[in-house]
């Protein structure tokens, strides 16, 4: 898939230092104070969101990581801070033990291959965020969904489908992308 492509050689070409660079924009996103934000561990070619979550922690923000519990089921979100020891859960990817607190966060910076100007995302395919982002939502209308990407990631438009939950904001190395109203 061209998309995979184009983040791969972005990664290769600049990966760390844009992780590093995606922090500057971190007060442009207005989150509420001391909420819990989640992130994710990079795999591959995605964009390292450690920089902004040790920024975020720096500040007083809680984190919390995914979890998946069950295949084709919802991911509950688990306290975590950097540094903290992670286990692998159902999927094989990295998580909180299973001692880690349940959380609920307010905000999530999440992966993706590819993005478009109305905010419709495409994940990895396994569709984990699918199915747990619409439950979120509906619990907290205010929830701040968060794509960590590279400029070169947007496409014109990629289809979307009724149970996509669409990306709030998007931020690459050229600065901040809204698609829903700020909250601040």
């Amino acid at each position: 898939m061209q998309a995979r492509e184009r983040r791969a050689m972005a990664y290769r070409a600049t990966g760390i230092q844009i992780a590093a660079q995606l922090v500057n924009y971190l007060p442009e996103l207005y989150l509420p104070a001391h909420c819990v934000v989640a992130g994710y561990i990079q795999r591959g070619s995605e964009v390292d969101p450690l920089p902004i979550l040790k920024a975020l922690r720096n500040n007083g923000y809680c984190l919390a990581l995914p979890t998946v519990m069950a295949k084709n089921s919802p991911m509950v979100f688990r306290a975590w801070a950097p540094n903290e020891p992670l286990t692998t859960d159902a999927a094989g990817l990295p998580a909180p033990p299973a001692t880690a607190a349940d959380v609920v966060p307010e905000a999530l910076i999440v992966p993706l291959v590819a993005f478009d100007g109305k905010g419709t995302r495409l994940g990895t395919g396994a569709g984990y965020y699918d199915r747990t982002l619409p439950a979120l939502r509906a619990n907290n209308p205010k929830l701040m969904v968060i794509g960590v990407a590279f400029a070169v990631q947007q496409e014109r438009e990629l289809p979307c489908e009724a149970t996509d939950v669409p990306l709030d904001v998007v931020i690459t190395e050229r600065g901040v992308l809204w698609f829903r109203e700020r909250a601040g």
